[in-house]
């Protein structure tokens, strides 16, 4: 949803805006607010701050929980792409990290995220594939401990001609690195994320706006195989430009952070 606006995404209390949140409102100046979440998620009460704060149109992806605006995002994105978008991701609700790995990828390419649970299509999900034939290709984010082969089969009965791919790996680690290579766009522009936290959203809008990957680190040190992916790239001469770290030091360490320096020399 942010790459069709063209628009940051700003993380907000329930019911209040922080005052860190206000103030980049302020500097940004925006004539459109749109709110992901039904009223549970981000209550009335932010609609009357943002108001008093000059905004003029706010509009509202409703869902108060994961499953249902995932659903409601879908929509928007193949109403966006008028029906011409043919591949969706599919994620699960178990596991926020593979869902992350994906994010910058399905915003560079349009593609809607489906979350699903590990052996259930929730019903939403399941009328939004049936009710457009347009996709043709969903692209599993993990391995069958997340997503399992019975859901994957469920997707394939839908249609006559359907291709499906799964990303794994051994643990969310390798899923990001082998996502990363899944969808090629290489190390030029790239975050790295510690998965667990609000803060990865952030990261992978900004860097979608790059053109680049999502990468998952632990905090205190570079995953093996996101460090055998970056090893690859540099060994076929890939140039890497940008490097984000998101988060602070307890969620990104300087070790990590004089990793990523040392493939920028």
């Amino acid at each position: 949803m942010a790459k069709i606006h063209n628009a940051p995404i700003l993380i907000t209390n329930k019911h209040n805006l922080p005052k860190s949140i206000k103030k980049q409102i302020r500097t940004l100046n925006p004539s459109t607010f749109v709110l992901l979440g039904g009223p549970k998620i981000i209550s009335p009460k932010i609609v009357k701050e943002l108001k008093l704060l000059g905004i003029k149109k706010i509009e509202r992806i409703n869902g108060n929980d994961p499953i249902s605006l995932s659903e409601q995002a879908a929509n928007k994105i193949d109403d966006n792409g008028q029906g011409f978008i043919d591949t969706a991701i599919i994620a699960s609700t178990s596991s926020t990290e593979n869902a992350i790995t994906a994010s910058a990828a399905a915003a560079i390419l349009q593609y809607p995220i489906l979350l699903v649970e590990k052996d259930n299509i929730p019903n939403k999900i399941k009328t939004f594939i049936k009710n457009h034939k347009n996709y043709k290709r969903f692209i599993i984010i993990g391995n069958e401990s997340s997503i399992s082969k019975e859901v994957e089969d469920t997707i394939r009965s839908y249609f006559n001609e359907i291709q499906i791919d799964r990303i794994s790996g051994k643990d969310v680690y390798e899923v990001s690195a082998n996502s990363a290579r899944y969808f090629g766009f290489g190390i030029t522009n790239m975050a790295i994320v510690n998965g667990d936290g609000l803060d990865a959203v952030t990261g992978s809008s900004l860097v979608s706006k790059l053109g680049g990957n999502v990468l998952l680190t632990p905090p205190d040190k570079l995953h093996k195989s996101i460090k055998s992916y970056l090893d690859e790239q540099v060994a076929i001469s890939a140039e890497m430009l940008q490097v984000y770290m998101i988060g602070d030091s307890s969620r990104v360490s300087n070790q990590v952070y004089e990793q990523m320096k040392s493939y920028l020399k």
